[in-house]
This record gives C-alpha cells, sequence and structure tokens, in this order.
C-alpha cells in the first residue's frame, strides 16, 4: 500500500508548478542580503529533487521559522506525510546553511508592517507553539542528499551542527501532521499572516510555494502594497 501511495504521489510531483530559476545568476557568491522589514517571506527553489516544488518560511525580527517535515525518520509516501516539525534559527546562519547544504536561491520578500502588526504575529505564533514541545534530530543516516548523491544524516542533524536552531513538535493543533498537499508549509505561514488580516497576502487555495511565489510577485509590482522589495540569495 505504501508503495502505491509513493507512485501515486511521485506521479503528482511530475504535474505540479515547478519554481522558475532561469533568471538567477548563480556564478559567484553574493553576500547576505540585510533584513529591510521586521516581517519577510521567504520562497526557497532549487533545480533537483523534491526542492523543485518550493519552500516557503517566515522571518520574524531577525528569527526565521520553518515548518516541515523535518522529521525523516517519520515520514511515509517519499516525505509527502510526517510528523509537523518547526524550527527556529537565526536569520544569517539559516540563510548560509541552505546556500551551503542544498544549493538553495532565496527569494526574500520584504513585508511594510508596523509594530502593532508585528506584534500580532508574534501573538499568532505563541498560541500555536503553546501546543508544542522540543524535539532533537538524532544522527541515523537516513536522508538522500539530492547535491551529493549519498545518504547521510537527516537535514535537521546537520543544522544543529551549524546553528543554534531549535525544533518543536506539536501535541495537538492541525501542524502536528504534516502532509505535502495541504498541511505545509505555506499553510503555516498562512496561519501567521492571516493575523495581519490582509485579503490579498492570503494563500487561500493555494498550495505549493511555487504558485504563492506568482502573488508575492504580483503584489510587489503594485503601488501601495504590504509587499515592498524582493531580494534573490
Amino acid at each position: 500500500m505504501v508503495k502505491l501511495g509513493e507512485r501515486i504521489v511521485e506521479k503528482g510531483i511530475r504535474l505540479l508548478p515547478l519554481m522558475d530559476l532561469s533568471q538567477v545568476d548563480t556564478s559567484q557568491a553574493r553576500p547576505i542580503p540585510e533584513a529591510k522589514s521586521k516581517l519577510e517571506i521567504i520562497v526557497h527553489a532549487m533545480e533537483i529533487g523534491m526542492g523543485v516544488l518550493g519552500h516557503v518560511d517566515i522571518c520574524i525580527e531577525g528569527y526565521v521559522y520553518s515548518y516541515g517535515n523535518y522529521d525523516e525518520l517519520a515520514c511515509i509516501l517519499n516525505g509527502a506525510r510526517g510528523e509537523g516539525v518547526l524550527l527556529k534559527a537565526p536569520r544569517e546562519e539559516y540563510f548560509k546553511f541552505c546556500k551551503r547544504h542544498y544549493q538553495k536561491t532565496l527569494y526574500i520578500y520584504s513585508l511594510e508592517v508596523t509594530d502593532e502588526q508585528v506584534q500580532l504575529i508574534k501573538n499568532r505564533l505563541e498560541k500555536v507553539l503553546k501546543e508544542s514541545f522540543t524535539w532533537s534530530p538524532p544522527d541515523d543516516i537516513c536522508s538522500f542528499n539530492p547535491v551529493s548523491e549519498k545518504l547521510e544524516e537527516m537535514y535537521a542533524y546537520f543544522m544543529v551542527q551549524c546553528m543554534p536552531v531549535t525544533f518543536y513538535k506539536f501535541r495537538k493543533t492541525q501542524f502536528k501532521l504534516y502532509t505535502m498537499w495541504r498541511n505545509n508549509c505555506l499553510l503555516f505561514v498562512d496561519y501567521l499572516v492571516s493575523a495581519l488580516k490582509v485579503r490579498p497576502l492570503r494563500a487561500r487555495m493555494t498550495t505549493f510555494p511555487s504558485l504563492y511565489q506568482e502573488r508575492l510577485e504580483s503584489l510587489k509590482e503594485k503601488q501601495h502594497s504590504i509587499v515592498t522589495d524582493c531580494q534573490i540569495y
């Protein structure tokens, strides 16, 4: 049954929208862009592996919050389903890790918000963390790195070796279970930004970061928009 599910997921992935990296210059290393806002949305992109579907994080006052299936020992269906895990890491160290370990391209969208709006986001985050507990990733060899093309320790374990990072799992709430097609990274970001009550910023029926990025790009081009800038790293 699991093998059948994996084949269904793999077939579905081939039909999904992919990230467009054609305009990204990767010929030389770039310095990490300084934050232009207290609130940023970060869209990840890769040209190989599951990264072609994209990933999205939120950065609040210098700390990145990233939701995903980081406990790879608890995943099934090629990572499409598993236990939901939230990580908190310093912005600069996290960006460096994403670039070095998985050669990701990061699109960093700045949001124009007031201190009061940032506090609304923090309140929403505090609410969901009340139903969480900290988790430490083991050093089991269980993850395939598409960049190095070899099996290695899980992604989360490498992060612990490289930076001060905290992982959370959930006792209940909708984020206890991660699914690629619904309870994913975009749903978590949408849950937080919904506190701003800015309708165009909501993910609504959008499921994957590659489509949500199109919305962010569209908002960036409009006058008096909450999305004011995009930096690429």
